[in-house]
């Protein structure tokens, strides 16, 4: 469909215009944790001072000697909190942070990932329709082929055409 490259391409045009960006896949709730700590691996490179990084996430003692965080499963649910508290903080603004593949909500509970504040950018690409009716402006994207992208990209407008150029 195109979702990924659609919010790829705003990423790559407006990347100047925030001070962090993060991209988080949520196919499922597997992927979107892995996210959510990496993205605390990313916030860690703030400093190269790990106790200061562990006590500001919340996760002192967390950091190995090589300042990778060391998550147990039963501290997944502590990472995602922390990465949600640090988006929220009042002084923490113009970051942009994209939810790809939310296509089943059954598997991924969107809301429980999504920062609490109203300050800067989500950004949430999903087949699901009813997303955008749950409170949030959104942006439906039609369903495009790939043979219509092929035909855009070489300039002729009908596969007719493409058939009687001999091509």
């Amino acid at each position: 469909m195109g979702k990924t490259q659609l919010a790829l391409k705003y990423v790559n045009q407006q990347y100047a215009n925030h001070s962090s960006v993060f991209l988080v896949n949520t196919a499922s709730v597997q992927a979107t944790i892995f996210g959510f700590t990496q993205i605390m691996q990313r916030l860690r490179q703030i400093s190269d001072d790990y106790a200061y990084i562990g006590q500001l996430l919340g996760m002192a003692g967390k950091l190995d000697p090589a300042g990778c965080f060391t998550v147990t499963p039963a501290e997944k649910q502590h990472v995602v909190s922390t990465v949600k508290q640090w988006f929220s903080a009042l002084g923490n603004t113009n970051w942009l942070l994209v939810f790809d593949n939310l296509d089943d909500p059954d598997l991924v509970d969107i809301e429980q990932y999504i920062p609490l504040c109203n300050h800067d950018t989500v950004i949430i690409t999903s087949r699901w329709r009813e997303c955008i009716q749950q409170g949030r402006r959104g942006l439906e994207v039609q369903q495009m082929e790939s043979i219509q992208l092929l035909l855009s990209a070489c300039s002729i407008p009908k596969f007719e055409d493409l058939v009687s150029l001999g091509r």
